[in-house]
């Protein structure tokens, strides 16, 4: 098979979204591509670390490469009978084979909530007290709707435990049923917020119907009811037991025997582990550093669960200075630049309670040239920013005591104040050009001033007087220095961010980007703004000025004098 990076799943109905799933990510281990599944309930799979989701008629993304499963998923005569040939190939075996799968490969459906979610779900479940259990109403398709419905409810009812019905509609019998003494009704819900309910429960019960399988693939126990050729759809999940139509149909299953299966499984419970947290984002320290604000807030909100960020070997030292991650991985992962990768495939999701990949998610999104980055974060952490919380990066001892031994060895006295200044950045539109940063260092020193340039790359073309740090720090000294500094001033990059993340009082040059949408967030950051010729373009993802000679022309016209009086101006008020 020869699959392109990006495939297409195409259906519609909700099991069936979910069944997709196991597909979708096989897909997405072999071929390292970025898989979506196109849907009217992808929002099933919406917070789904390896995973993407279309709308049904919303724009393909170019160059994609379309696996058609309708007609494979679609019923037969027989199946929607319930009468179906034992030598027809059943729907699980049509879908595998429609992607040039055999059935060995199967693995259970797996859905994720929001760690926000998980939180809901624990305040939930702590309002009612005793065993609950969810009994899924009917099917879209009335072959598949179980008669005893009303007398099960009736016998959990009596046997005392918590009730809650669950249905994609309420019809006139459902609406009977749902009137019933101590039945919660939990029905006509958003998708998201039926999951959230449906998580709490300790069994589901209900016909073979869209919310059995999400309930199975949120791995609560469930009891299914279903015509015999569609028993493989649940053989994947864990603690499901499948109780199958006699030849009767589904009214041959009793309620003894539903009741049955509901106690044995909760006579099977275990112990829930403790909840935890995947948070994963892996180049960009700026942006690393620009979900802290969303991920503090998170753990804030929930205080249990423990949070593992996964990063580059440099984010994952650096993150040792957050108090709201517990555990830094750091990774040598060379992903795509674009599009939506997956998840290093040595990590194991199972472990953690949600994961949140944020690998590439904002990266020129068009969301960019208009809402916050950390609002951004926050939208895909399913969580409203509380700036008040200490989401600061605080730099450790040993980050500043490194920094001073290399500012002493390279010339400065121990305790001498200085000016800390990056040269370079790794976007094109970001770069103050040479020339400009070179006689800014020239003003600042014949003003008495002390400046160390700081840059990952060796630069050996520098004012002769000024200490020339470029190339010799590793990311802790980087961070060390910024910390032991008077002031920074850099664009936008990751030392802008280092410095307003450690309340460094700091400058920051912008050019294409609002200031705004980066570092608003930030109380010690000054902007300063290039008068462009031209609108700003975000970024340069237009390329408006590039043959400009002296291009990016907004971040060229910031004058050197400018920055100076605007870094004199901080310095006096900090009494510098």
């Amino acid at each position: 098979m020869n699959f392109p990076p990006i495939s297409v799943l195409n259906k519609y109905h909700i099991g069936d979204t979910v069944l997709l799933e196991p597909i979708a990510r096989w897909l997405s281990e072999v071929y390292s591509g970025n898989v979506f599944i196109c849907s009217r309930h992808g929002e099933v799979l919406k917070y789904h670390p390896n995973i993407n989701t279309l709308l049904i008629g919303e724009e393909m993304p170019e160059n994609i490469r379309a696996i058609d499963l309708s007609e494979a998923i679609n019923f037969t005569p027989g199946e929607r009978l319930g009468m179906m040939q034992d030598s027809e190939p059943g729907k699980l075996q049509r879908m595998y084979e429609g992607v040039g799968l055999d059935l060995s490969v199967i693995t259970k459906p797996k859905l994720y909530l929001s760690h926000s979610e998980e939180t809901k779900a624990r305040e939930l479940a702590s309002l009612f007290n005793g065993v609950n259990i969810g009994v899924v109403l009917s099917s879209r398709f009335s072959v598949k709707n179980w008669i005893h419905t009303r007398l099960l409810i009736k016998q959990l009812v009596k046997a005392k435990y918590n009730v809650f019905v669950f249905s994609e509609g309420i019809g006139l019998e459902e609406s009977r049923i749902i009137k019933a003494q101590n039945v919660y009704k939990v029905a006509d819900k958003d998708l998201r917020e039926a999951m959230v309910w449906l998580s709490i429960m300790d069994v589901v019960v209900g016909p073979d119907t869209g919310l059995m399988h999400i309930s199975g693939a949120l791995d609560v126990p469930t009891v299914v009811l279903v015509w015999n050729n569609f028993q493989d759809l649940y053989e994947a999940y864990n603690d499901c037991i499948v109780l199958p139509a006699g030849k009767r149909g589904l009214g041959a299953i009793s309620v003894r025997k539903a009741i049955t299966a509901i106690k044995k499984l909760l006579g099977a419970r275990t112990k829930e582990d403790s909840p935890a947290v995947l948070v994963a984002r892996c180049r960009g320290i700026g942006d690393i550093l620009m979900t802290l604000p969303a991920l503090t807030t998170l753990r804030a909100n929930d205080g249990i669960a423990a949070y593992t960020y996964l990063t580059s070997q440099a984010g994952a030292k650096l993150l040792r200075g957050a108090r709201s991650v517990d555990t830094a991985i750091g990774v040598d992962y060379d992903h795509a630049s674009s599009g939506f990768p997956r998840l290093p495939d040595d990590v194991d999701c199972d472990k953690y309670s949600s994961v949140h990949n944020l690998i590439n998610r904002v990266d020129f999104a068009r969301e960019s040239a208009s809402m916050k980055r950390t609002e951004m974060f926050a939208e895909l952490l399913d969580v409203e920013i509380d700036y008040s919380l200490d989401w600061k990066l605080h730099p450790l001892y040993s980050w500043r005591k490194n920094a001073k031994r290399k500012l002493h060895k390279a010339g400065l006295d121990y305790g001498e104040p200085f000016m800390a200044m990056q040269t370079t950045a790794a976007g094109w539109s970001r770069i103050w050009p040479k020339e400009r940063w070179k006689e800014f260092v020239d003003l600042a020193i014949d003003a008495g001033h002390t400046v160390v340039l700081l840059s990952d790359k060796v630069d050996d073309d520098v004012p002769e007087l000024a200490i020339n740090l470029t190339g010799q720090l590793n990311v802790e000294e980087y961070a060390g220095v910024i910390a032991e500094s008077q002031i920074f001033i850099g664009p936008d990059s990751s030392g802008i961010h280092l410095a307003g993340s450690m309340d460094v009082p700091a400058i920051g040059l912008f050019g294409s980007v609002d200031p705004k949408l980066r570092i608003a967030h930030y109380d010690t950051v000054t902007p300063i703004i290039g008068k462009g010729k031209c609108v700003p373009c975000n970024d340069s993802q237009q390329s408006s000025c590039r043959n400009d000679p002296h291009a990016p022309v907004c971040i060229w016209n910031i004058e050197p004098l400018d920055i100076l009086k605007c870094s004199e101006k901080i310095l006096q008020k900090r009494g510098g």
